[in-house]
């Protein structure tokens, strides 16, 4: 090892102490016989990779929780949550959470498109619904009004057949009365 690091212009490491293989620099495949030290990177691209893994690991929980609770998630809905993220998390990986947001297209998703339209189509038959409730009510009143109303012409009805069968009585009695007082004269 010192020969070829030194042609390489790199300073050969020191040996380990408690007789540990050792650790290959980066981009370097690990010696025979060493064992992989965890933690211990050996290619420069596996971070690239894990970064790769943490963004779609944390996009599919994104697509999970909209899936499963049909809205985007704000930051403050993942922060009790054991089975998601936390938000610190995400603004480590993504720079912030509306540059999550922004980076998952989520937005303007068909699905989420398509899940407003019905939104709006259940609020529109909610809002008829209510008209509906509405006019029955103001039906239902109506109807009172009405009852009402005839009760009242029934009752005036019976009160003016009782005034005419009082004023035919009086116009007999008058007749009765002016019969007599012409027999009387």
């Amino acid at each position: 090892m010192g020969k070829r690091a030194r042609r390489k212009g790199i300073d050969a490491e020191p040996a380990p102490a408690d007789g540990d293989a050792p650790v290959p620099a980066d981009g370097e495949a690990p010696a025979e016989g060493a064992e992989r030290r965890p933690g211990a990177l050996y290619d420069p691209r596996m971070r690239e990779i894990i970064a790769y893994a943490e963004e779609a690991d944390m996009l599919y929980h994104l697509l999970r929780w909209t899936l499963l609770q049909g809205k985007v998630p704000t930051a403050r809905d993942w922060l009790p949550r054991e089975d998601m993220p936390h938000p610190d998390a995400v603004a480590e990986v993504f720079g912030s959470w509306q540059k999550f947001m922004d980076y998952s297209g989520l937005a303007e998703s068909p699905l989420l498109a398509r899940l407003r339209t019905l939104e709006e189509g259940v609020r529109d038959v909610e809002a008829r619904e209510q008209q509906v409730e509405r006019e029955q009510q103001r039906a239902g009143d109506l109807r009172r009004q009405l009852d009402t109303a005839r009760r009242k012409r029934d009752e005036a009805e019976s009160e003016r057949d009782d005034e005419a069968r009082r004023a035919q009585r009086a116009e007999r009695a008058l007749a009765d009365a002016e019969q007599r007082a012409t027999k009387a004269e």
